[in-house]
């Protein structure tokens, strides 16, 4: 199925072609936006397939907007009711470009144009170096880009990654690292294991070639990770800090929430920020089955049997 979003600033024509895309198997909308400030905020975080966008909004219009969001989409289709905007809009690669009124015949036939780029574009992501993967939701793994699962050479070493990957480049001093890990030893032994794990850790990473380093200063350190890692935990935090639980951002929160955070681990320090996702979590799933229950009785059955 093609994630779909559809950015129309009319709600009778956005409701409209969210009526013909769901009589569709290809298509499953993900977001719906009238505000195109919102959707140019909120889309690189959907990762949809395909964006249908109205040419013609105030604010952003529909042209400027794919400009921008052009390399987080895989393709744009613009709706018109003007047919002298054709040209212009494959000028900024455009898929496609359907005339309104668009009639689901036309979603229709659309559909395995669509599918077909899709697949195309798959195979050739297939050829490229993959991502780094470190998933922190249900099981902890950590997957390089030859994707060979990271064994580390202690618990305490993968604890201590896991530690420093909540605090997301924080400066962490040597003494909470000792308090935090090694509670039951005394200082100067518990800060001499913080040295040798960090030692420990770094040759890991090396040895597994991640785009990730741990820095000191200042009898303290902080983690770096690159962008090429996709870090399931980061993008939780990103999408639900200081931004509103829309339909859209809950989907895809409950996508990312693959079970209690480091799941499988046992980590005091831990339970405090466990709940504190799983809260978020359970505020998503509350408002996806009221969501469901007014508009899709088969995805509401669907969640209420993933929770």
């Amino acid at each position: 199925m093609l994630k779909t979003v559809i950015i129309e600033d009319e709600p009778h024509i956005l409701e409209m072609m969210r009526y013909y895309l769901n009589q569709l198997d290809h298509y499953n909308i993900v977001g719906m936006y009238t505000d195109s400030t919102k959707a140019l905020k909120e889309i690189p975080l959907l990762h949809p397939d395909v964006l249908f966008i109205d040419i013609e909004m105030p604010g952003i219009n529909g042209m400027e907007l794919a400009g921008k969001i052009k390399n987080e989409a895989n393709q744009i289709v613009f709706t018109t009711a003007y047919s002298q905007y054709a040209v212009e809009a494959f000028r900024v690669e455009a898929s496609d470009y359907l005339l309104k009124p668009v009639t689901l015949e036309d979603l229709n036939e659309l559909a395995p144009r669509l599918t077909t780029r899709k697949q195309q574009q798959l195979q050739a992501l297939s050829s490229m170096i993959p991502l780094v993967t470190i998933k922190c939701f249900g099981s902890f793994q950590v997957i390089n880009e030859s994707n060979k699962l990271v064994k580390w050479p202690t618990k305490k070493t993968e604890e201590l990654f896991a530690y420093l990957l909540t605090k997301k480049e924080e400066i962490i001093s040597k003494w909470e690292l000792a308090d935090v890990l090694w509670p039951d030893k005394d200082g100067e032994r518990a800060v001499h294991n913080v040295h040798n794990t960090i030692y420990r850790m770094k040759k890991t990473l090396n040895e597994y070639n991640l785009p990730i380093s741990i820095h000191s200063m200042n009898q303290a350190y902080y983690l770096e990770v690159e962008e090429t890692a996709n870090v399931d935990l980061y993008e939780f935090e990103q999408l639900s800090t200081g931004n509103k639980l829309s339909i859209e951002v809950s989907e895809r929160l409950k996508e990312i929430y693959q079970g209690g955070l480091f799941q499988n681990k046992d980590y005091p320090w831990s339970a405090l920020i466990t709940r504190t996702y799983e809260m978020t979590h359970e505020k998503c799933v509350e408002i996806l089955l009221k969501y469901y229950k007014e508009i899709d009785q088969e995805k509401m059955k669907l969640l209420e049997l993933s929770i």
